[in-house]
């Protein structure tokens, strides 16, 4: 087994481990898997709900963890589907929730993102729907109009991304900021906008024709960030097609511009994997 197979299956069982355990609610066992610098990240308004936000430290994810059970009663929590590349993985599924501050009952997919490094949890980073969390714990008309359009210039964002990707337009650099980070598996961690033609253009020199099913998309709306799951279908310039594969995508969108963009999927289309490194 190569040293990027071992990364991958360490990823996949520390994560695995970190589900089970939460199951359990091991609240001790789950921060033995945390670093002492984890990077968490779960996006939101804090003011509705204190649990949300960012944390450093074991110290304050073990508060993130206190401050849920105070106010939150899960009552599904369901990994649908697990995808592991060396140290990242994404973990895609569907919760319910009894918020006890207004006794409504919040349903949402989420998405997970992964970071592991030397056997611990380096990055954590939940993504669920903020439009319905807002609307049950919170009576306010104006934040639930102001959530919706944010949500809605988002999508149309990421929607034209597809749209555009589909016809092969030359101006995809125009959606991005200058700074834009960008992942692909086998493509590996890029930033900036010149990297953007960079992996358009390798992805264009192993697939003649490429086709999301958009109108089938799920989206998760978490704050500036947009995971979008879905499937692709298309022809490799080998001639090969491939159908209906499925993917997860990450977005952040600042200034009205894509800034982050993770695709997660497996590029291994047609089992020519050798000829698709990008390093």
């Amino acid at each position: 087994m190569n040293t990027k197979s071992n990364t991958t299956e360490e990823t996949r069982a520390i994560v695995e481990q970190f589900y089970k355990r939460r199951s359990l609610n091991d609240i001790d066992a789950v921060i033995d898997l945390i670093a002492d610098d984890i990077k968490w990240e779960i996006p939101g308004d804090k003011d509705l709900a204190p649990w949300l936000g960012n944390r450093s430290s074991k110290a304050e994810v073990r508060e993130f963890f206190s401050l849920q059970k105070q106010y939150v009663k899960s009552l599904i929590f369901d990994t649908k589907q697990l995808v592991v590349e060396g140290e990242n993985a994404v973990a895609v599924g569907y919760l319910s929730s009894r918020m006890l501050k207004t006794n409504k009952v919040f349903n949402s997919h989420f998405m997970t993102h992964f970071t592991v490094k030397n056997k611990q949890i380096t990055h954590y980073f939940f993504s669920e729907d903020s439009l319905e969390l807002v609307k049950v714990l919170t009576e306010d008309e104006r934040k639930i109009e102001e959530q919706k359009i944010k949500d809605s210039s988002a999508i149309d964002l990421v929607i034209l991304y597809f749209e555009k990707t589909d016809k092969r337009e030359t101006d995809l650099d125009t959606l991005f900021s200058e700074d834009v980070e960008i992942y692909y598996p086998k493509f590996g961690e890029a930033k900036g906008r010149t990297e953007i033609n960079r992996f358009i253009a390798w992805t264009r020199g192993f697939i003649e024709k490429l086709t999301h099913e958009i109108s089938d998309f799920s989206y998760v709306i978490s704050e500036n960030r947009v995971i979008v799951e879905g499937t692709e279908s298309g022809i490799l310039k080998s001639g090969k097609t491939f159908s209906k594969t499925r993917f997860c995508s990450v977005f952040t969108i600042k200034d009205n511009l894509i800034s982050r963009m993770y695709i997660y999927v497996d590029p291994d289309f047609a089992g020519e994997d050798a000829e698709r490194f990008g390093y």
